[in-house]
């Protein structure tokens, strides 16, 4: 049986960021960001939602929290659990839908 990856460990790279947030303020050394992913290769779950916590403090690290989701607005909803701003991402997540052939609501 093959193994699936924790959330994780997939490597995002390549994939569509279908939305991104970021808190970061100039002179900031701790921030969140907020970021969807989608996987044209995942069938069941190819949306990804991501909360990193993002540090310049020597001595941290970033953290990061993945999910897979089904659909884009399950992702949203998890990811506005987190922080407020559910509406722009769910802004964002429509422009891209308007723009790509890869997934269609």
């Amino acid at each position: 049986m093959k193994r699936r990856l924790p959330p994780e460990a997939i490597d995002t790279t390549g994939m569509d960021r279908v939305a991104h947030i970021s808190t970061a303020r100039p002179q900031a050394r701790r921030w969140t960001e907020l970021a969807i992913y989608f996987d044209v290769a995942r069938q069941r779950r190819p949306f990804i939602a991501e909360v990193a916590g993002r540090t310049t403090v020597p001595g941290e690290i970033d953290r990061r929290r993945r999910r897979l989701f089904a659909t884009a607005s399950q992702a949203i909803r998890f990811l506005d659990s987190s922080d407020t701003h559910g509406d722009e991402l769910a802004r964002q997540v429509k422009a891209w839908s308007d723009t790509t052939s890869l997934w269609k609501q």
